[in-house]
């Protein structure tokens, strides 16, 4: 959590995705296109809540690791 707390960590993410990185689209720049993971159960979000509460961090850090950074990097 240190790394996000001094900005050297943007973001908190997941990939769900089991697929070689050319199924990915990347040289198409095309966020939209690229290949759409597979649905699953995450717990990133009660992990991440669990561990950054019990240090002081609010909901609004939590929203901004995992939200509005990913959207940031994908341009959203």
């Amino acid at each position: 959590m240190e790394g996000l707390k001094e900005g050297v960590i943007d973001l908190v993410a997941t990939d769900h995705s089991p697929c070689p990185p050319d199924m990915k689209g990347l040289e198409a720049g095309n966020f939209k296109t690229a290949w759409g993971g597979i649905s699953s159960l995450s717990v990133a979000l009660a992990v991440m809540w669990t561990e950054a509460s019990n240090r002081g961090y609010t909901l609004m850090d939590i929203a901004r690791w995992m939200a509005e950074g990913p959207a940031r990097l994908g341009r959203m």
